[in-house]
């Protein structure tokens, strides 16, 4: 069973506060539970919708369809999805680099809005103890994209995906990774391609070839 091996180009750095003691990295392997990832439209994750009631919520489906439109098109997800979605991914030009924001849950939709949408400067540097999430995304694609295993170890964070043509029409797509208890240093994020489960995957679609990785996945 073959793997693509593509390490992110992203790295961010976990400073040492003043009183802070010196923290060695943990060797072992520790996985992040897919159920503790907040998604848009990604299998086995939380839906990201659900952090905006307000938009998304069951009593809005109660109000008059111009204000469920106006809702959802004042949302953060339907911004991100917007903005992600003028990047064409035919042209040859590899996808913008994902990155770390401080926060979990609504604070950290409001960090990646900032930076994707309103063009913010992502930061590089958090103190330590900080609670983070990794923001990743990939563009409108024939085939959707899903997390297969995201796993810590030591200063190394793997993010284990997949292409599949069953998960969802062409759309961008993106997910807020939780972080916390890092060690102190620079924290390598690397991605690896894996292959697509079964349950998501059709034989008539032709494999995705390597190049698509770069152009489609931050």
């Amino acid at each position: 069973m073959k793997k693509l091996f593509l390490v992110c180009t992203i790295a961010f750095v976990v400073c040492a506060l003043p009183a802070a003691a010196e923290e060695k990295p943990k060797s072992d392997v520790q996985e992040i539970p897919l159920k503790d990832v907040w998604a848009y439209r990604m299998p086995g994750t939380r839906n990201m919708k659900n952090l905006e009631p307000n938009a998304y919520g069951q009593n809005v489906c109660q109000l008059a369809m111009d204000e469920q439109d106006k809702r959802e098109k004042e949302s953060l997800n339907f911004q991100i999805i917007r903005c992600l979605s003028s990047e064409n991914v035919n042209r040859p030009k590899p996808a913008r680099p994902g990155f770390v924001v401080l926060g979990t849950d609504a604070d950290a939709l409001r960090e990646a809005h900032g930076v994707l949408v309103d063009d913010h400067k992502a930061e590089h540097s958090f103190p330590a103890g900080s609670k983070l999430s990794l923001v990743f995304f990939a563009k409108a694609f024939n085939y959707g994209v899903g997390l297969d295993q995201l796993q810590r170890q030591g200063n190394k964070i793997t993010i284990k995906y997949f292409f599949a043509p069953n998960i969802t029409d062409p759309a961008p797509q993106f997910a807020l990774i939780p972080l916390s208890d890092l060690p102190l240093g620079e924290i390598e994020v690397e991605k690896v391609r894996v292959p697509c489960p079964p349950k998501f995957n059709d034989p008539a679609y032709p494999a995705v070839e390597p190049k698509w990785d770069e152009l489609v996945v931050c």
